[in-house]
């Protein structure tokens, strides 16, 4: 496991998390924002104006292809994305339980 700063903001208060598999995480402060595993895109909500500038932040990094207004969406659809297929899917027990444990951390 691998856990990273953003290249262009080491100082901010989020970072990155690739597990063995190639998967990663993004994390603001101590809340799972953003997580991609098996090419499927979850985000867990949008959450402060810090929170927003950050997921900017790692989407130009990371999937500059998206934007936050992309990831919004996801979020108010309720569903993920596989990013590969360009398709979205309906969540998961998994996923859900993922999301409501992100929740659970947002102070």
């Amino acid at each position: 496991m691998k856990i990273r700063a953003l290249k262009e903001h080491r100082s901010a208060n989020c970072h990155v998390v690739i597990d063995d598999n190639g998967n990663i995480e993004f994390i603001s402060y101590n809340t799972p924002i953003i997580k991609i595993e098996q090419n499927e895109l979850i985000v867990t909500g949008t959450y402060s104006q810090t929170t927003r500038r950050q997921i900017g932040w790692f989407l130009a990094e990371y999937l500059p292809s998206l934007n936050y207004y992309d990831l919004k969406k996801l979020v108010n659809k309720k569903v993920k994305f596989n990013i590969l297929k360009k398709e979205f899917k309906e969540f998961t027990k998994k996923d859900i339980a993922y999301i409501k444990n992100a929740l659970s951390t947002f102070n």
